[in-house]
């Protein structure tokens, strides 16, 4: 299977926040889209997100994006959810964002418990899946680090963007 993983940063941890109309924000979303299509050319096929708020969720809208823009590409999104407290913290907003999501992706899997370490469990599980990785990382120690360690340590193909 010729999957790629889908991973990054929360809002918080990026420099603009929540802030999407931030030039930055904006650069980074291109930077998305580019990337996923260059895939698509590579042969990627199936795009894996963990749907956590930021990057996870603007690189899921992209697949969808590209779905609707080039149909011949037959690209699919599995979103890989976590547990009910993924999204308890959302605005309202949000949550009708990611119920969107989910609702016109391929599939949709739960990969993890609800336990500390689901978000560790649920890169994993993509990462298993998946031939490729797309890291939008910012150089932090976090789930996001420790997803790229374990994506080397399997030999995936991997991308990553600075936020």
């Amino acid at each position: 299977m010729n999957a790629c993983a889908l991973i990054g940063c929360r809002p918080e941890k990026l420099p603009y926040g929540n802030d999407e109309r931030a030039p930055r924000c904006e650069q980074l979303k291109q930077r998305l889209f580019c990337e996923i299509l260059r895939m698509t050319r590579e042969g990627v096929r199936i795009f894996l997100s963990g749907m956590e708020g930021g990057a996870d969720v603007w690189a899921a809208e992209t697949v969808l994006q590209i779905q609707t823009v080039k149909p011949s590409q037959h690209i699919e999104l599995w979103a890989i959810v976590g547990s009910d407290r993924q999204a308890r913290e959302w605005s309202e907003t949000d949550l009708v964002r990611r119920q969107a999501i989910l609702e016109r992706a391929s599939r949709v899997e739960s990969a993890c418990s609800d336990s500390d370490n689901g978000c560790t469990q649920k890169n994993r599980y993509m990462i298993d899946r998946a031939t490729h990785l797309l890291a939008v990382y910012g150089g932090r120690t976090d789930e996001t680090a420790s997803a790229i360690r374990y994506a080397r340590q399997k030999g995936l193909n991997i991308t990553i963007i600075e936020p």
